[in-house]
């Protein structure tokens, strides 16, 4: 069993014939559990629990880590969770201070906006280096992996501008898991593993595709043609324009 507590965090029950032994749950130490005020829970897993609070929102526990915070960001009309019910469809029912909120847990689909960091309209996306880049027409972002800082609490990972690349970005391409290429304003961009950035090219494309017969090439859609070229040596070259 679980047992939620207001301010000593949460403990793990085991009841016998005439005793209860309760044993602290460690807690992953990116979270302040001190700083919550528990108030309800609901087991909707073997390990995973939901645990309300008042005043912010509802937490999803499993395993000793608090994997997400959901609140007003995540589609919340508030963040005083009195009750909660966990129905027969894998569905948390929320009884809030000014309402009822359906929380589709286990849904696998996210939805990000402004308030999660997307500004713009997105053109194109890929993933490097674990995480998902996004170029948009207000920049490149990026969706870190894991993201926290001390003495703050991520409800959900925010999307994180890239201001070594400024001005709008129009497309955005993996090559070879070793070096993101980024089309934008200020021509292509290539962008490393150690976050350096390096224009390649000075003109103003459009799209970048990835030859799939020629090896290390690319081509490059620009305002008046295509440029096809090649990664040799540790460096781009121009093969034709």
């Amino acid at each position: 069993y679980l047992i939620v507590t207001a301010r000593k965090g949460l403990f793990k029950a085991v009841f016998s014939k005439n005793n209860i032994e309760a044993t602290p749950l460690a807690v992953n130490d990116k979270w302040k559990i001190k700083d919550f005020l528990f108030y309800n829970a609901s087991k909707i897993g073997e390990q995973t629990y939901t645990i309300g609070t008042w005043g912010n929102g509802l937490m999803v526990y499993s395993h000793g880590k608090i994997l997400q915070l959901i609140t007003k960001k995540s589609g919340l009309s508030n963040e005083i969770v009195l009750s909660q019910f966990f129905d027969k469809d894998n569905n948390i029912w929320l009884a809030l201070s000014d309402g009822i909120t359906k929380v589709e847990i286990n849904s696998p689909l996210s939805s990000f906006g402004e308030n999660l960091g997307i500004e713009g309209t997105v053109e194109n996306m890929t993933r490097f280096n674990e995480n998902l880049y996004l170029a948009t027409d207000r920049g490149l972002v990026y969706l870190p992996k894991y993201k926290t800082v001390a003495g703050e609490i991520y409800d959900q990972n925010k999307f994180v501008k890239i201001d070594k690349i400024p001005g709008g970005t129009w497309d955005v391409l993996n090559f070879n898991n070793e070096q993101l290429l980024v089309a934008g304003d200020d021509g292509i961009i290539q962008y490393d593993k150690t976050h350096k950035a390096k224009r390649i090219i000075d003109l103003h494309p459009w799209k970048i595709f990835k030859s799939k017969t020629l090896q290390n090439t690319i081509f490059i859609g620009h305002e008046t043609g295509l440029v096809q070229m090649e990664f040799k040596s540790n460096s781009w070259q121009i093969i034709n324009e």
